[in-house]
């Protein structure tokens, strides 16, 4: 009866709380160990084509770290690589901050933009939430876009976004300079 009662208790647990077992999976990320994880994500490059859009992992991972777990943040930083490899990385200040601004997409559907500029290039990290989900990489060289990921719809599989940035000096409202679609 004893052993009975352990596999029923294990099997409900199981059942029960997928999610929080899948929330204590520590996800990749490019924040060092002093850092919040704002949001990290597994890219995916994104094609389009007549048969519709096709993904291909990249092997890369997007993470926007804060130096503090709550607002207000002295310290923004966008990293950008392999894991362990990071390839760019710009950090934004309140004397340097990154821009910012939120989109309805549709009903019960938003964005969130956070952008910065480096000489001719404009990074375009984009959050869908509400009914919409994922995490979204989009790069222009002047006019012309260059780069467009994607991470995927699940959330602690594709991407993370554990923090909240809600009056951060780091971020500054404004629009962008593209349309981002």
């Amino acid at each position: 009866m004893q052993t009975r009662f352990s596999l029923v208790s294990i099997l409900t647990l199981l059942l029960v709380a997928p999610s929080t077992h899948a929330r204590s999976v520590v996800f990749p990320s490019h924040c060092h160990a002093n850092e919040s994880i704002f949001l990290s994500a597994k890219m995916k490059y994104v094609t389009k084509s007549a048969k519709g859009l096709s993904y291909k992992d990249s092997g890369k991972i997007l993470s926007l770290c804060t130096d503090k777990s709550k607002d207000p943040v002295g310290k923004l930083s966008y990293r950008f690589g392999g894991l362990g490899k990071v390839e760019l990385e710009r950090v934004a200040t309140n004397k340097k901050p990154f821009g910012t601004t939120s989109r309805q997409t549709g009903p019960r559907m938003s964005e969130e933009l956070y952008f910065f500029g480096s000489g001719d290039f404009s990074y375009y990290i984009v959050v869908a939430g509400g009914m919409a989900s994922g995490v979204s990489l989009v790069v222009y060289k002047g006019n012309q876009k260059i780069v467009d990921m994607f991470s995927g719809n699940d959330m602690d599989t594709d991407y993370t976004v554990p923090g909240a940035l809600t009056a951060a000096a780091v971020l500054v409202q404004k629009k962008p300079a593209h349309e981002v679609d």
